[in-house]
């Protein structure tokens, strides 16, 4: 699937090209290669995201519902609300297990039990 994807690309690239002069030639290939390196961050970002709401859906006893997941570069913040200070402790420990996560930044808050 990738592969027909870039083939698409680098084919529209090339009709592109055959056409055009060379300064327009030059400015599609700067713009192409800003694209690339400005989609690059975000794709990577989007991928730890959804690796870690997967290591975490995967361990038994997370509760998912309360929890929201960002990510930024390697770094993972983790906000929203989980039910004691132990279950903060496992899923601050999943985040930190999963691979690519350089840093945790812990934004949870732990329920105040009902009375």
């Amino acid at each position: 699937m990738r592969y027909i994807g870039r083939s698409m690309v680098a084919a529209a690239a090339v009709f592109c090209l055959a056409g055009c002069n060379p300064e327009d030639a030059n400015n599609l290939k700067t713009d192409t290669q800003k694209l690339g390196r400005d989609i690059v961050p975000i794709v990577s970002s989007a991928t730890l995201a959804t690796k870690v709401n997967t290591h975490l859906t995967l361990h038994k006893g997370v509760d998912m519902s309360g929890l929201h997941i960002e990510t930024r570069d390697k770094t993972v913040t983790v906000s929203g609300h989980v039910r004691d200070q132990h279950m903060r402790q496992v899923v601050i420990g999943v985040v930190k297990e999963t691979t690519g996560v350089d840093n945790v930044v812990d934004k949870l808050t732990v329920e105040k039990p009902a009375r």
